[in-house]
């Protein structure tokens, strides 16, 4: 930025880690005189200061908890120490040897890196908290991701009393796609919870904030194929097609007109490829025309964004006059759960670290739900020391394999110009004999897909030079079993996983040839068509799931209902309780479990 300099600090200590916070103030910041907050991530506190373009020299002290400074002096860190990583940013890094502090009472240490815990004017205006660990509950809901977001806003709708537990705040009030600023890698905040074991590849990253990772998918949301289907319970499956997908997709807000070049597009891949179901890709996408989402009102109001558990829930709480359930639901931000108290086949209390007020809480429900993903959950179970017939709490932890390429389309080509996109699906069509078993997602122009632009220029430019070729993706995706060899265990200071790579190659000769085909059709360049796809060997947790699988009793840690085998009020409601991982992207069908739940809850509890 013109007229200032960034220094980049780092401090790495496996001392001083999350919940307790390292602060740093610096005397020639251009921001702030106080104290300014880093993040942790890979065993460092990592910080950027703007400093005038012409200082030479910083001087910086730390604090650890807000207010109490470090042992030393202030560290005057002279300009020709830094570490020059470009014209106008620099770094310095210190480690334990060069920082220490005096005896401090220490906080909970959840070692989490990345995880934003804080109290705003916003979160206190419109998620209030309830401290009273004297009420019960008809339900408590552990995570308002995907699972647990719809399931808290259907029984809070039911009438029951719902309690919604989350460790962090609040990011975004809905979509990040639904905001002005880039949906890139770098603005996704991850939470790093476990450690990778020795040749273990599950990417680290959870995301620990009011509607989990709700607010950064991608909104692609598939049916299950009748070749996942095989591996559910029957009376699951029979919910699914019979009503259960239909509900879902009301609540995604499944988009179901699509532009005209892509439905013409679909019609001519039809006639090339006959042996395959061409169709959109099923997304959650809130705008008009579509006759899921029609409603009586103004006919050029137009409803856009996409769907997050995080607006779901503030629309609720935000609206307690409403009939909508809204009085019935509390949220507790910045509330992480570390384990379950039971007593025979019976959870008596959720226990709770308060990361705003460090202090611990129990709370207590008639039934209670875990619903905070396929790594934490299981972790929950295990530190809570449940009972499990079948032994497979934290077994299992499964992605499904994909394979993709990158390709470019030629302004010449006549297939699409520069302002056309569309997102198609192909799937195996038996009807005619193909009997593969993989879906194909074909993206063209996907830049359409980045950020909301409200400012023309900054849309303009995004467009790109008209005669530049048209950036696009083709990716496969496999059904996979669960793997037996992968675990999730408890570990000091975080959990330890274990997913192997994924080194099968699935119908490789299969996808390459359709690859082929419909690259040829593009009129991409034969060097491009000629690239092999590449096969995912790293899992990531987007999808994962299996960790506490749907089974029989001794097979399955919950039952087709999602009910602990073992206890009488205990639940799950997330991809940990998937017995195979499908083909398709998992939210539509966790959406539709969670709505069944709900059902099932609401018999059990009453209003």
């Amino acid at each position: 930025m013109k007229g200032k300099k960034v220094l980049t600090v780092v401090f790495a200590t496996t001392k001083h880690i999350p919940a307790n916070e390292v602060t740093v103030s610096c005397e020639e910041s251009l921001s702030s005189k106080r104290p300014i907050r880093g993040k942790y991530t890979n065993q460092e506190w990592q910080y950027r200061i703007s400093l005038p373009s012409d200082a030479d020299k910083a001087t910086l002290c730390f604090h650890v908890n807000e207010d109490i400074p470090m042992e030393q002096n202030p560290i005057v860190v002279s300009y020709n120490k830094w570490i020059f990583e470009s014209k106008d940013s620099q770094k310095v890094k210190f480690t334990d040897q060069d920082i220490s502090f005096p005896g401090y009472k220490k906080r909970y240490l959840h070692a989490v890196e990345n995880l934003l815990n804080e109290e705003t004017d916003f979160s206190r205006r419109y998620v209030p908290s309830n401290l009273d660990t004297d009420q019960e509950y008809d339900v408590i809901v552990i995570g308002s991701g995907m699972g647990g977001g719809i399931l808290a806003d259907q029984l809070s709708d039911f009438g029951l009393s719902v309690l919604v537990l989350e460790a962090g705040s609040v990011h975004f009030p809905s979509h990040i796609g639904n905001s002005p600023i880039p949906a890139s890698e770098t603005d996704v905040r991850k939470s790093v919870a476990y450690d990778n074991a020795p040749g273990s590849v599950l990417k680290k990253d959870v995301h620990l904030n009011l509607g989990g990772r709700s607010i950064y998918w991608s909104s692609v949301i598939p049916r299950m194929n009748d070749w996942d289907l095989e591996h559910w319970d029957k009376d699951i499956v029979v919910y699914l097609k019979k009503g259960g997908y239909r509900k879902a997709e009301k609540l995604f807000r499944m988009r179901t007109e699509y532009n005209s070049y892509e439905k013409v597009l679909r019609g001519r891949i039809r006639e090339i490829l006959p042996e395959y179901k061409v169709e959109h890709l099923p997304r959650s996408y809130h705008q008009e025309m579509s006759w899921i989402t029609e409603r009586r009102g103004n006919s050029d109001e137009r409803p856009t964004g996409w769907f997050s558990t995080a607006a779901l829930l503030l629309n609720s709480v935000s609206f307690p006059d409403k009939k909508t359930g809204g009085e019935n639901i509390t949220i507790n931000l910045n509330h992480l759960v570390t384990g379950l108290e039971w007593d025979g086949r019976k959870v008596t209390g959720v226990i709770c670290q308060d990361l705003i007020n460090h202090k611990e809480r129990i709370y207590r429900g008639k039934v209670v739900v875990l619903a905070a993903g396929a790594t934490e959950s299981p972790c929950i179970a295990l530190r809570s020391k449940l009972n499990d017939k079948s032994d497979k709490i934290g077994r299992g932890l499964t992605d499904h394999q994909d394979a993709k390429l990158d390709f470019e389309i030629p302004r010449k080509s006549l297939s699409i110009t520069s302002i056309d996109q569309a997102k198609i699906f192909l799937l195996p069509n038996p009807d005619v004999g193909n009997d593969n078993k993989f879906s194909c997602e074909l993206a063209l122009n996907h830049r359409f897909w980045e950020p909301r632009y409200d400012d023309d220029d900054l849309y303009e430019e995004s467009l790109g030079d008209d005669d530049a070729p048209i950036k696009s993706t083709i990716k496969f995706l496999f059904p996979k079993p669960l793997n037996e060899s992968n675990w999730i265990k408890l570990g000091e200071p975080r959990p330890i996983v274990n997913v192997e790579p994924m080194q099968n190659h699935p119908s490789e000769e299969q996808a390459n040839e359709l690859k082929e085909k419909v690259l040829n059709f593009l009129g991409v360049a034969s060097s491009e068509v000629a690239k092999p796809l590449k096969y995912r060997e790293e899992s990531e947790t987007y999808h994962t799931g299996g960790s506490l699988r749907i089974g029989e009793h001794g097979k399955g840690v919950v039952d087709k209902h999602l009910k602990f085998h073992e206890y009488d009020n205990l639940y799950c409601c997330d991809l940990s309780i998937f017995p195979h991982i499908p083909t398709a992207n998992p939210s539509l069908t966790l959406g539709a479990l969670a709505l069944r739940l709900a059902e099932d809850i609401k018999g059990l509890v009453g209003t």
